[in-house]
């Protein structure tokens, strides 16, 4: 099995760049210049479609968790590294004979943000792009096994800066693995939509 780039990934690269760039182009005041954060989020993927060696798979609403460090790249961006768990739920009425079943997906990613900040306010707006790799251990009543993932997402933060250091933060966004699976079947799962709430510091 190859990780390889398809069509549909490469077009919601292309939108994702689009939304990503154009709220840079707006005037905005800068985040501190220099400042790191750390961060967590907690929140749910929504349901989707998954295609196991090109069969259809229901994925359910579930959890996601996860961790960010962001590091500066000038006033106005940031770089970073996540770690994020998502929950994946499957469910098939007919493959080929009916499951279901759940299990852990771990997704460690590089993403790069802008900031997006009202200077008359306490909130600010971070669109982000990221990639990953991601790792499934077992989903053995579909026939995947300790399975590896490219995986996409594309997203926003709203932030609220408090009087103190802490920072809160509500995360939406579209996650996607376009290409993926062990050494015998291939899975592509997504696109999803997650909502999450955090804070960073």
């Amino acid at each position: 099995m190859q990780i390889l780039f398809n069509r549909t990934c490469l077009r919601l690269i292309a939108v994702s760049l689009g939304l990503f760039l154009f709220p840079l182009l707006l005037t905005a005041s800068d985040f501190e210049e220099g400042e790191s954060y750390t961060g967590v989020k907690l929140g749910v993927i929504g349901s989707g479609a998954v295609d196991v060696a090109g069969h259809d798979v229901d994925h359910s609403t579930s959890l996601t968790a996860g961790c960010f460090f962001d590091f500066p790249f000038g006033s106005k961006f940031h770089y970073g590294l996540s770690a994020d768990f998502l929950r994946m739920d499957w469910q098939a009425a007919d493959y080929p004979i009916p499951f279901e079943q759940s299990e852990w997906f771990l997704d460690l990613g590089i993403n790069f943000k802008g900031n997006f900040v009202d200077e008359n306010s306490q909130l600010g707006f971070r669109p982000g792009l990221g990639i990953g790799f991601g790792f499934l251990r077992k989903m053995e009543t579909a026939g995947v096994s300790n399975s590896s993932y490219l995986t996409l997402k594309a997203f926003a933060e709203i932030i609220y800066f408090t009087p103190g250091d802490l920072i809160f933060l509500f995360d939406c966004g579209i996650w996607y693995a376009p290409s993926g699976g062990d050494n015998l079947t291939d899975v592509k799962i997504g696109p999803l939509v997650f909502l999450r709430g955090g804070v960073m510091f």
